[in-house]
């Protein structure tokens, strides 16, 4: 469409919605609702369970942290993506082979002294509100008080925590004798077993993790001392190799930290979301799980189903952009993120998909979709309950990534360029995300809270599309979800 067109059709009082809307088709979506599983993921089996090791929220030492918001960022991501969190029994039989383990398990890992036990008393708050579980490794010989014993039998008959040892005297193993470390987890064993029974709990603890995740050649004796798993850190070098697999003793744990280097310079930004920080492994928190937990397939899918699982198209046509074999396993979208692809205010009517293409194939990333005065375009694929992750939004994979044509909407739609042109742009690209948005709301069950501007996902300081636009947006979003509402 030329520039000349684009103005005629403008001041004729062409609906904004117009240039979006005539291209916007939605295949198969009439049809697929039949199809919908929330609960696929847990009739597959785990064939590898991520250990996730934390202390307290706040925790420091040496070169990296877990800021405190960061840990209650990590934990409503586990709720979001339903992550089922495992009981010291429950990880034994997986190890062992002996009980399903459903594909979205993980298994948080709590080292724990009497020091920063408040702290630690938070974490267990945090865990009963989300409905999660953690297994704290006890350092028995630690001061604990019998408040503090107390509230551990309490927190252990509710459900909320497995106990486990994290030894006696916090050895580094490697550095002890064999009968000393033979000698120091069966008192640890013995002793937290005796503190329990003291307060009415029935307690067999069978679990060990080494202090400073110092490992010896032989670890033997945690057998001999009655211990049915145990847990070092990463022992498997590539982060990815560092799960816990069946038939596994002794199995790796990853770290939930950043340095505290990064930190300081994201701590310099305006404005970040704990949740895309990168850790100390390169990894963001989601990346992390996504990386290491048992793959979610098409082919798994339909085994669990016992029937094809295909793909659907939203949009005007897939173009499909790269896809890394990283990103081959499929996600449960729980969100949106709305990004502008900073097309230049100087030709409005490039603000088209096939920019956006162009742009995202030349910086080797990709998003979900774009929408433009052309229509709307799908450049990942999509399934009935799945997506695969898109590049766009680190921290947010399991979030469907929407490319806007153009740039400086907050400010169009602010009135700081005042210009007719750009505003019905704008708000015909909005109409035309508004379509996609609301079928993808329906199609995933995404509640409309979790539509996010890129400035609202990113620890880098993004300015995209930016807190005016999202205002716009979402009272747009409002009065539409209302009208569909009011319709059914």
């Amino acid at each position: 469409m030329s520039r000349r067109e684009f103005i005629k059709l403008a001041a004729a009082g062409v609906p904004a919605g117009y240039f979006a809307l005539k291209n916007l088709s939605f295949e198969n979506t009439s049809s697929i609702s039949s199809e919908k599983n929330k609960d696929i993921e847990s009739g597959i089996p785990a064939d590898r369970v991520p250990v996730i090791e934390y202390h307290y929220p706040g925790y420091q030492d040496g070169s990296v942290a877990l800021r405190q918001d960061m840990f209650q960022s990590q934990m409503e991501y586990l709720s979001e993506v339903n992550k089922k969190t495992l009981s010291d029994t429950e990880f034994k039989s997986f190890l062992q082979k002996k009980d399903f383990t459903p594909a979205n398990s993980v298994v948080l890992r709590v080292d724990q002294g009497a020091a920063h036990f408040d702290e630690f008393s938070g974490m267990v708050n945090t865990l009963r509100a989300k409905n999660m579980h953690a297994i704290a490794f006890l350092a028995s010989g630690e001061d604990f008080s019998d408040k503090n014993w107390d509230d551990l039998a309490s927190w252990h008959k509710e459900g909320v925590l497995s106990i486990g040892s994290h030894s006696h005297n916090h050895y580094h193993f490697s550095q002890i004798s064999k009968n000393n470390a033979l000698e120091d987890v069966r008192y640890s064993k013995r002793f937290i077993e005796s503190k329990f029974k003291e307060r009415g709990e029935s307690l067999n603890v069978v679990g060990f993790s080494f202090p400073y995740d110092d490992v010896p050649d032989d670890i033997n004796f945690l057998k001999n001392a009655g211990y049915e798993f145990v847990l070092g850190g990463n022992l498997k070098g590539r982060t990815v190799n560092n799960t816990a697999n069946m038939g596994d003793f002794l199995s790796p744990s990853l770290y939930p930290y950043a340095s505290r280097e990064m930190l300081g310079v994201i701590q310099a930004n305006a404005r970040n979301n704990p949740r895309s920080i990168p850790l100390i492994s390169g990894y963001t928190f989601d990346r992390l799980l996504y990386s290491t937990s048992t793959p979610i397939t098409t082919e798994k899918i339909e085994s669990e189903t016992g029937r094809r699982y295909q793909q659907i198209n939203i949009g005007q046509k897939i173009s499909p952009l790269p896809l890394p074999d990283e990103d081959r396993n499929l996600v449960r979208p729980k969100g949106i993120i709305l990004h502008t692809d900073d097309q230049s205010l100087n030709c409005l009517d490039c603000w088209v998909t096939e920019g956006t293409y162009n742009g995202l194939l030349s910086r080797n990333t990709n998003v979900h979709f774009a929408v433009g005065l052309d229509g709307t375009r799908q450049f990942l694929p999509a399934y009935p309950d799945f997506v695969n992750p898109a590049k766009g939004s680190p921290g947010f994979s399991n979030y469907i990534s929407i490319e806007m044509c153009g740039r400086d909407y907050s400010r169009i739609m602010g009135g700081q360029y005042n210009s007719a042109e750009a505003e019905s742009a704008v708000d015909s690209i909005t109409s035309g995300t508004l379509n996609l948005v609301t079928t993808l709301i329906r199609q995933y069950d995404i509640p409309k809270e979790r539509i996010l501007g890129h400035h609202e996902a990113s620890a880098s300081g993004k300015s995209d599309p930016g807190d005016t636009y999202m205002e716009y947006f979402r009272n747009k979003l409002d009065q539409r979800l209302k009208i569909e509402n009011a319709q059914r």
